[in-house]
């Protein structure tokens, strides 16, 4: 589980949520699982509702077996499992249980890659728009059931991963590389994983529950502007 799906889990834990947390890698899986306890026990006293939260960043559609077959497959396959497939899948099985109860908040994860071009990954661009298209279709589709659908679009985000990512490409330099990714966004700064999160707890909260079908930008105004640069006075 990357660090936004780590940052996601935790707010909807500290939100008194009942999260379900699935993971394609059993490590990441145990870390999250049992970080999610402890915080469980810390609010236990304190809980006064309980709302069943799926975050489908990672999710795979079912078991370890699973994900150990897929990777046999070619990436773009593999690619288009973990982020389209699953999301389809957890929406399927989880969409009974909202129809029945006649309420319902999805959250998808996309990517600014979705919407504008960042950098030369088409399985990837193609699987988040894919997200995003499954996302408006559930929304409207399940709308007359009280249910709800939104995706959350994130753009460049100062995660562990990606510092590691610039460490093993760039070497010593890396801060650099950090530094420059830095100075493209408007508001001066990469998002952490955080900014995401929060996103993600307002559209599955009752604060948004007038929104469905949108995908929700978390870029720092990234995507706002076609100059390819911040404006400075």
């Amino acid at each position: 589980m990357s660090s936004l799906g780590r940052s996601g889990t935790f707010a909807m834990s500290a939100a008194a949520s009942l999260v379900v947390v699935v993971d394609a890698w059993s490590e990441a899986f145990h870390s999250a699982s049992v970080a999610v306890m402890l915080l469980g026990l810390l609010l236990m006293h304190s809980v006064r509702f309980a709302r069943i939260v799926l975050t489908r960043e990672a999710v795979i559609y079912g078991s370890f077996v699973a994900y150990m077959l897929i990777q046999l497959l070619w990436t773009g396959d593999r690619v288009m499992a973990v982020n389209v497939k699953s999301m389809y899948l957890t929406c399927r099985h989880a969409l009974p249980v909202m129809v029945k109860q006649r309420s319902g908040a999805i959250v998808n994860n996309s990517s600014l890659t979705s919407i504008r071009f960042t950098y030369p990954c088409l399985p990837y661009s193609v699987s988040k728009s894919a997200v995003n298209e499954l996302t408006r279709s559930v929304a409207m589709q399940y709308a007359q059931h009280g249910i709800r659908a939104n995706a959350v679009v994130p753009g460049l985000m100062a995660t562990p991963r990606i510092t590691k990512r610039l460490q093993d490409t760039y070497g010593d330099a890396y801060r650099d590389q950090l530094k420059e990714r830095d100075d493209l966004i408007p508001l001066g700064r990469m998002g952490d994983a955080w900014d995401v999160a929060h996103a993600v707890l307002f559209l599955a909260s009752d604060e948004a529950k007038y929104v469905t079908g949108i995908e929700l930008v978390v870029d720092g105004g990234l995507s706002a502007s076609v100059l390819g640069r911040p404006w400075r006075d």
